[in-house]
């Protein structure tokens, strides 16, 4: 007899996933390097940039100097030629601006790299002292592909948020998890206009808050109340396993003591608020390779 659904182990996903992230965070490593000594270089050349340019501009002066005063007509001759052939005019106004678009590319290579490495570094049994803004941050980062094209992506995160005592990497793939929903509600809106996605996180009274939000498709009455059931998904058949939110839940109720809960609304999009205690007991002692599994 088959088994039944939530009898399905997936030990065999959650090592292909850990795979995926080792090479992940490997590759990160190795991109590191070369994106360090290119960004050495770019900065070099743009601080360097600065004082020959003023160079080439006293150069210009002492050859508009000596056309004025008919001296040295085959040197200044030739000095125009030069001029004219280089296009000077055109690279001095050009080579700043390419330098420094160069130098954000660089950064943001540089800042997906971090985000890889930070987002591959698998969970541990035991909790750690983290930042959740900048897991959600370097989140967003890492699946900015997921979302780039439909949809802007606004971060309203709480300068003075704590961190806290969690599994960070757990954590990390419930913000993944929300965010590319968030696109594909967005992705589905029959006008097909450019979404917003809205990330916000607070803290009071010992908790921390995150909500994502979205202007998407939002989901029917009948189906709010089954989002959170393990294999049911909104989604057209093949697009999503419908496991999704089930582990979101999991990972912050048994693993954080934690609650997550929606407000949404067909037309206008969804609304997912995840509360964490700044101090709690979970409910269960389930490590991050449990919950995942």
């Amino acid at each position: 007899m088959a088994p039944c659904p939530d009898q399905v182990s997936t030990q065999p996903h959650s090592n292909q996933l850990a795979t995926l992230g080792t090479m992940a965070s490997g590759i990160a490593h190795e991109i590191n390097t070369p994106i360090q000594f290119i960004g050495d270089n770019l900065q070099f050349i743009n601080d360097s940039f600065g004082a020959v340019d003023r160079l080439l501009g006293c150069y210009a002066s002492l050859h508009e100097a000596a056309l004025a005063a008919g001296l040295l007509d085959r040197e200044t001759a030739m000095l125009s030629a030069a001029l004219e052939e280089a296009e000077l005019d055109f690279l001095r106004d050009e080579l700043s601006g390419a330098i420094e678009q160069s130098l954000a590319g660089i950064q943001q290579v540089a800042r997906i790299a971090s985000a890889m490495k930070s987002f591959a570094r698998r969970g541990s049994a035991e909790k750690e002292m983290a930042d959740i803004n900048q897991a959600i941050d370097m989140t967003a980062t890492i699946c900015r592909n997921e979302w780039k094209y439909d949809a802007d992506l606004e971060l309203d995160l709480d300068p003075g948020l704590p961190r806290m005592s969690c599994h960070i990497g757990a954590l990390s793939q419930v913000w993944l998890n929300l965010i590319v929903n968030a696109a594909h509600a967005i992705k589905a809106r029959p006008d097909r206009e450019r979404g917003l996605i809205t990330i916000k996180t607070s803290s009071d009274n010992g908790w921390i808050r995150v909500t994502v939000a979205d202007n998407g498709t939002g989901i029917p009455d009948q189906l709010r109340e089954r989002v959170f059931e393990p294999f049911f998904s909104t989604k057209d058949a093949g697009e999503g396993s419908g496991q999704g939110l089930s582990i979101c839940r999991k990972i912050v109720g048994e693993q954080h003591g934690g609650g997550i809960e929606l407000s949404t609304e067909v037309g206008r999009g969804s609304t997912f608020t995840v509360s964490l205690p700044l101090e709690a007991e979970t409910t269960a002692s389930a490590s991050c390779e449990e919950v995942l599994a």
